[in-house]
């Protein structure tokens, strides 16, 4: 059996997703930000706010990223809708 000296603790890991979900909180604080800027800019050209063909090629472009680190594509899918839903209320 293991020893706690080589397996991490617990806690330990749990302090290891602790800290990165605070990292994607902060990620997707920064993409937010860029995406009102994007809509600024949209503005000022006169520009529709939605590019349905750019979010399907962004769609599909994160799940052949996500595939190749081992994410099921549904899941990515739907983490990209939402960002992408809440970047435009």
């Amino acid at each position: 059996m293991a020893t706690e000296t080589t397996t991490p603790s617990l806690s330990h890991v749990r302090s290891e997703i602790n800290a990165l979900d605070s990292r994607l909180l902060v990620l997707l604080a920064e993409r937010l930000e860029l995406s009102r800027k994007v809509i600024q800019l949209k503005d000022v050209a006169n520009m529709n706010v939605r590019d349905e063909a750019r979010e399907r090629d962004l769609i599909h472009q994160r799940v052949t990223d996500g595939r190749a680190l081992g994410l099921e594509a549904h899941f990515v899918t739907t983490i990209v809708h939402e960002i992408i839903a809440d970047s435009i209320r």
